[in-house]
């Protein structure tokens, strides 16, 4: 055998593979400074657009077109007790009343208002934060704080599902001075698919569809849109998949499938 030979062949091998990895590289650096480009033009003309009806884009505009399904759930229905050990400080012992929806302890009182649905009034206010870094919520590792929907006096949570928020399912911690006064909180538990998972419009495609939606206030509210983000609204006993618009004065979302858009004031 020629080894002079096979080994040549082979340099000539390694060198035309060498140059073919080259090539595939420079065009998926191509492809990526198109789409780069397509997008930075894509933010220009959609900001263009939101300006025409009034809509200043100071948010950062999500780039993911994940594919979700619709979801059920079941309102959580925790007992009384069950939710005094979470939500109420202190050793002492709780006093519960079944029939008014109550039970207390000197730390506080939560009084059911809904299926799904509690609140809580303190009388020795605990501090803001926790040394957990969580507010004293029932399963508080199931949300996440929305500092778009927040104030100083008022921090909004919502539970998360699969990493995306249910816009409505909340709890709201009122504070005064450092110290947690109240809070009010929903729950849903046995969050399962409705249906089968579709892809999801993008976000762009939402902003298009708020601007064509909305006509230009003739007041000087302020629409600057501070927050975009995708997420799960209820509607018709369903959790449907929503791009929310979060201005200054008003709340949208637009649905992640149809590109309907609903206002929430």
């Amino acid at each position: 055998m020629n080894w002079e030979r096979v080994k040549t062949w082979l340099i000539i091998a390694f060198a035309l593979l060498d140059l073919l990895l080259g090539w595939q590289v420079w065009l998926q650096r191509q492809d990526m400074l198109q789409a780069a480009t397509s997008d930075q033009d894509l933010l220009v003309d959609t900001r263009t657009l939101l300006a025409e009806r009034g809509f200043v884009l100071a948010a950062d505009v999500p780039g993911d077109k994940p594919e979700l399904a619709s979801l059920e759930a079941d309102p959580a229905q925790p007992s009384l007790t069950d939710l005094a050990q979470a939500m109420l400080p202190g050793k002492d012992a709780v006093v519960a009343d079944p029939v008014q929806g109550t039970i207390h302890r000197r730390s506080g009182m939560i009084q059911r208002v809904a299926v799904g649905e509690w609140h809580v009034t303190y009388t020795q206010p605990p501090a803001q934060a926790a040394p957990s870094g969580s507010p004293p919520l029932w399963q508080p590792s199931l949300y996440q704080p929305d500092a778009a929907l927040s104030s100083r006096d008022a921090t909004v949570y919502e539970e998360v599902s699969g990493g995306y928020p249910l816009f409505d399912v909340q709890a709201t911690v009122e504070s005064q001075d450092g110290r947690i006064t109240s809070i009010t909180q929903t729950a849903v538990v046995n969050i399962r698919p409705a249906g089968a998972a579709k892809p999801v419009i993008s976000a762009f495609d939402a902003l298009v569809s708020l601007a064509n939606s909305v006509d230009k206030p003739s007041s000087g509210a302020d629409n600057t849109i501070v927050k975009v983000n995708l997420g799960y609204v209820h509607r018709m006993n369903y959790w449907f998949p929503v791009w929310r618009v979060v201005t200054h004065a008003q709340v949208y979302y637009i649905n992640a499938f149809t590109g309907e858009v609903d206002t929430v004031s």
